[in-house]
Order: structure tokens, then sequence, then C-alpha cells
């Protein structure tokens, strides 16, 4: 279980680890709260990755700006990354919103929209999309 639970809260950093020549890393969450499900990383966890991220400069942007970027023929800048939400649970705005404010990065949430203002049973039927 202790091993699971480190994988789980550093699989979204494995791919800065492994940097390619070309490229920008998406890292992808899904909820950011205290609970046992396998897709949630703990606020703390959030918290000391996006600190990392500061820490070692990378440049953190805007899904559009990567579109901007690609659509110009710019050169990619280096150690780049993008963060997005998939689902848009509540915790994306009660955990996550001050933490990206505080380090002043933008991220992109993608929402599923006919489950917006309804409930959302996730694997451990904790309800936690409003």
């Amino acid at each position: 279980m202790f091993l699971k639970r480190i994988i789980k809260d550093e699989l979204a950093f494995i791919s800065l680890f492994f940097p390619r020549k070309k490229g920008i890393s998406i890292l992808m969450y899904h909820s950011v709260a205290h609970n046992n499900v396998f897709f949630t990383v703990k606020p703390e966890i959030f918290e000391k990755q996006m600190q990392y991220l500061k820490n070692h400069n990378y440049n953190v942007i805007k899904l559009s700006d990567l579109i901007n970027l690609l659509e110009s023929d710019k050169e990619l800048p280096k150690k780049t990354v993008i963060l997005t939400f998939d689902d848009g649970f509540e915790d994306n705005y009660s955990n996550v919103f001050f933490i990206l404010k505080k380090h002043n990065f933008p991220a992109t949430i993608f929402l599923i929209t006919g489950l917006v203002n309804e409930e959302m049973n996730n694997s451990q039927n904790i309800m936690n999309l409003n």
C-alpha cells in the first residue's frame, strides 16, 4: 500500500525526469483532496509539486499558449509544462485555485458539462463533483 501511494503521488511528475529533445510536458490531474481514490493527489503533495516547478524554473503556460506556439513555428521553450484537470471536481477550486494563484501558474480545467450542478460518484463512491 505504501509503494502504491508513493507511485500514485509522483505519477504526474515522471515525465519531467525524462526530458525529450523537443516537446512540452502536460501534467494531467483529476482531483486534489484528502481521500484514497487512486487519481486523487493530496493538497500538500500538489503544493510540493508546484513548488518543485517554481524552484526548478519550469515555464508553466496555458494550453492556448501551446497552440499559439505550434501555429507560429517558434521553438518550444525548454522546461515548459502545461497543467490540466479533468472532470472539473469542486476541489479544483477549493484546493487547487489558491495554490496555482500563489505560484502564478495557469491551468486548464476540462468540465463534464452534462454534470454541472450534479453529483458524480468516483471509484470509491465519494461524491465530490458539484
